[in-house]
């Protein structure tokens, strides 16, 4: 059977099949509410979080169960994409105006109380970032020195 995107991925959980998966948060409350409420999934770790969740205080951070800073390097360079999660992106011929419209816009309904309401009705944790926040994230990203690079590709299997 292919297991394949998140909802086959928890079909093969409640079989036996597989033993876990990494997953959001937001998915599991989401998409999988029954499981969460049932206490059938456990969570393990917190990964690309500054702090605990307020559901989660008695799971650890990624960053918490290391002193080591080749190990700290690591972890921030995999947890970066995840503050910026799902960017927003324009053609690259916008406006310089247009782009900071588009920007304001967002965060303006991110803030918005009906957008909020609907998110926290659709069970949705929303952290967004603004578009500084984000160019501070790749930033971070590009200036990674290539041995923490070299060890994620080591640890993930990714090829160089």
């Amino acid at each position: 059977m292919d297991f394949s995107g998140a909802a086959g991925m928890f079909f093969a959980m409640q079989q036996g099949d597989l033993d876990g998966q990494v997953i959001g948060l937001n998915s599991i409350m989401a998409n999988q509410r029954a499981l969460w409420d049932s206490k059938d999934v456990r969570v393990l770790l917190q990964f690309g979080r500054k702090t605990r969740h307020p559901l989660l205080p008695d799971v650890p951070l990624a960053s918490e169960l290391t002193r080591d800073p080749a190990a700290l390097s690591v972890i921030a360079f995999t947890e970066a994409p995840l503050y910026m999660a799902l960017p927003f992106v324009a053609p690259a011929d916008v406006s310089a105006d247009r782009a900071t419209a588009l920007q304001r816009g967002f965060m303006a309904m991110v803030k918005d109380k009906d957008f909020l309401a609907d998110a926290e009705r659709a069970k949705l944790d929303i952290t967004p970032i603004d578009g500084n926040a984000v160019k501070g994230v790749i930033a971070k990203m590009a200036a990674t020195p290539k041995d923490v690079i070299a060890r994620y590709n080591k640890i993930t299997g990714v090829a160089n």
